[in-house]
C-alpha cells in the first residue's frame, strides 16, 4: 500500500506565506504612516519579500523532492506552442492601459521589470511548483486527484489575493476568480509543458504590462469603500479571465496520471 503523504508541510507553508504577506502589507502600511512613500522604495521592499519567498518555496521543493513535478529539472519545453494562449492576457492590459507617466521613465521601467520578475518568482514557486506538485504527490495517483490538486493550489492562490483587500467587495471577488482561472490555466500548463521557468516569464510579463501605467506614483495609504470596484467592472474582469479556465481544464483532461 502506498504510503499515506502528510499535508503537514502543504499548511505550515501556507502559514508562512500568510505570515510573510501579512508582515508585507503592516510594513508597507508603516512606511507610508512614516512618509515613506516612493515608487521605488516600495517597489524594491516588494521585490525583496518576493526574494525571500522565492528561496523558502525553492527550499520546500528541495526537501520534498518536488523537482520533476515543480518543472525545475534541466529539459526540453514540452508542447511549446500551448505557451502562446496565456499571452492574450498581456494583448488585453496593453489594449487597456492609461498614459504612461515619463518622469524618470527608464529608471522606473528597470525597477518595474525587477520588480514584476521577482513577482514571477515567487508566485510561482510557492503556487504552482510546491503547493501544486505537493499536492499531486499526495493526491496524483487518480486524474480527479490530479484536478483537485491543481484546482486546489489554484483556490489558494485567490484566497491569497484578499489579505490586501483595497478593491471593495465585488473587486476582491472579482480578484479571487481572475487568480483562480489563471492559477488553473498555469497549473495546467505546467503539467503539459514540464517546465516552470516560462511560466515565470509570461507570469513577469503579464505583470509588468499591467502596472506599467502606474509606475512611479507614489504610494499611498489606500481607503476601501463598496465602489472601489462596481460589479459591471468586477463581471468584466471576471469574463476576460473566463477562457483561462476553459481552456485549463481542455488542458487538464489531456494530462494522465502515468505521465506525472
Amino acid at each position: 500500500m502506498k504510503a499515506k503523504t502528510s499535508l503537514i508541510p502543504l499548511v505550515a507553508f501556507i502559514a508562512i506565506l500568510i505570515l510573510i504577506i501579512s508582515s508585507r502589507e503592516w510594513t508597507t502600511d508603516l512606511l507610508i504612516t512614516q512618509g515613506i512613500t516612493s515608487y521605488t522604495s516600495h517597489s524594491l521592499f516588494s521585490t525583496g519579500v518576493n526574494i525571500v519567498m522565492s528561496i523558502i518555496a525553492f527550499v520546500f521543493i528541495r526537501k520534498y523532492q518536488l523537482q520533476s513535478l515543480a518543472g525545475i529539472r534541466t529539459g526540453k519545453v514540452q508542447h511549446m506552442w500551448l505557451l502562446l494562449y496565456p499571452l492574450y492576457l498581456i494583448l488585453i492590459n496593453i489594449l487597456f492601459m492609461d498614459e504612461i507617466p515619463t518622469d524618470n521613465l527608464w529608471m522606473n521601467i528597470l525597477v518595474l521589470l525587477i520588480y514584476c520578475i521577482s513577482i514571477g518568482y515567487s508566485e510561482e514557486l510557492s503556487l504552482r511548483g510546491f503547493m501544486q506538485s505537493y499536492l499531486i504527490k499526495a493526491y496524483g495517483h487518480s486524474k480527479k486527484g490530479i484536478v483537485f490538486s491543481v484546482f486546489g493550489a489554484a483556490f489558494i492562490f485567490g484566497v491569497l489575493h484578499l489579505f490586501k483587500f483595497d478593491k471593495g467587495m465585488y473587486g476582491e471577488v472579482s480578484q479571487v476568480f481572475f487568480a483562480l482561472f489563471i492559477g488553473v490555466l498555469f497549473g495546467a500548463l505546467l503539467l503539459r509543458t514540464k517546465r516552470l521557468y516560462p511560466l515565470i516569464i509570461i507570469h513577469a510579463l503579464i505583470d509588468f504590462f499591467a502596472k506599467l501605467d502606474g509606475m512611479g506614483i507614489p504610494k499611498t495609504a489606500t481607503e476601501v469603500t463598496p465602489q472601489s470596484s462596481s460589479l459591471m467592472s468586477a463581471l468584466i474582469t471576471t469574463l476576460i479571465v473566463a477562457p483561462c479556465l476553459v481552456f485549463g481544464i481542455i488542458m487538464l483532461r489531456k494530462v494522465t496520471v502515468k505521465e506525472l
